[in-house]
């Protein structure tokens, strides 16, 4: 049989086609898997090295603020032992007891150099029925007054008898011990008719009159 001879040109060009096909596909693919094959053990070749982080980069930690110091107590000062007073002693008086003022003026002469014993005189009176009096406290000063002596042309006291009625103030008064001036003597009395006392009690502890000798002092230190 007979081809033309394009046909037979046509079957030639197809087989070496083919045949060049057949020797690449056998010659290139097998060399594509093996680089397929070989590259995990490039990967494998790859030697990874463990850096342990924490040697060379410190990780911060958080630091915590630090504690304020406690605060110092404040520590009292022991509270000052009030050291215990005495119990008041009680004013020292020398009563006089007399029916009269006479015996009562000779004894206040005789005290008249000693005016911190002149004023702790208190003079009870003898009653008419002669039944003994004592008295059980004499009578305490509330407020006391002094004139004021600027103007007064006399140094020194005078003594004036107060009598201190059953409420405590002053009913009637009497120059003990003159200035030898009468208008001293009565600025004297006025002075101690402004006294008030806390009534003196008598044995029985009912309040009682007495007299009491009150010193005026003019021009010279008050005494205490």
């Amino acid at each position: 049989m007979q081809y033309p001879t394009h046909w037979r040109m046509a079957f030639l060009l197809a087989f070496f086609f083919h045949l060049t096909a057949w020797l690449m596909g056998s010659l290139i693919l097998p060399h594509l898997q093996a680089k397929s094959v070989a590259a995990p053990d490039s990967v494998q070749a790859i030697e990874w090295e463990n850096v342990d982080v924490a040697t060379e980069e410190k990780i911060e930690q958080p630091v915590a603020a630090p504690l304020p110091p406690p605060e110092p107590k404040e520590e009292k000062p022991p509270e000052p032992v009030k050291p215990e007073q005495p119990p008041a002693e009680q004013e020292e008086t020398t009563p006089i007891l007399a029916e009269q003022d006479e015996p009562v003026i000779a004894k206040l002469q005789e005290l008249a150099e000693e005016p911190e014993k002149l004023d702790k005189v208190v003079i009870v009176k003898e009653p008419a029925d002669s039944v003994p009096v004592q008295m059980g406290q004499p009578p305490k000063l509330i407020t006391d007054y002094y004139p004021p002596s600027a103007n007064v042309q006399f140094r020194g006291r005078v003594s004036v008898f107060a009598t201190i009625g059953k409420d405590g103030k002053i009913i009637k008064t009497k120059i003990a011990v003159t200035s030898g001036k009468p208008e001293v003597d009565q600025l004297a009395m006025e002075a101690a008719r402004r006294w008030t006392f806390k009534a003196a009690l008598d044995q029985n502890g009912r309040p009682m009159e007495c007299t009491k000798i009150i010193s005026i002092p003019f021009n010279v230190i008050k005494k205490k």
